[in-house]
């Protein structure tokens, strides 16, 4: 008997060959999730232990956000065996970068005009730049370059 068939990484291996997409989702959910979770602590630490202004904060946290997202999706979630990973890691940079900048504006706008406070306007920019770097690291950071 294979213990693997037993054990969550085998259910996970079943869900990618039954339904590749759904599986993506959850690994990028999961991997996206983490990655959230520091973004979320680091900006709450720098900004409220350290004092550094919420919106330099955001840029800081999202970096940090964005080094664990690659990583984890890399492997985990879209199993990408590419090896040229500067090239790869160039364009996941252009992307990220492109979702900092939806970042800064949701994060500025829901603070200095919806005058939301720094957290929710947070929750309200990961949710929205989820699935833009989801459709756009599927379609050309793991999905161009395989």
């Amino acid at each position: 008997m294979n213990i693997m068939k037993h054990t969550f990484m085998g259910y996970l291996d079943k869900l990618y060959n039954k339904n590749k997409l759904l599986y993506e989702i959850i690994g990028y959910l999961f991997g996206g999730g983490t990655a959230a979770f520091a973004d979320f602590i680091s900006l709450f630490f720098l900004t409220s232990y350290i004092g550094i202004w919420y919106w330099y904060s955001a840029a800081i946290s999202f970096i940090i956000g964005s080094i664990i997202n690659y990583s984890i999706n890399k492997k985990l979630t879209f199993k990408n065996k590419y090896k040229k990973i500067h090239v790869q890691y160039l364009l996941f940079v252009v992307i990220a970068f492109t979702s900092l900048i939806w970042n800064q504006i949701i994060m500025y706008v829901g603070v200095e005009y919806v005058h939301l406070h720094y957290l929710v306007a947070k929750i309200i920019s990961l949710g929205l730049v989820f699935i833009w770097s989801f459709t756009m690291h599927k379609k050309i950071t793991y999905g161009i370059l395989r």
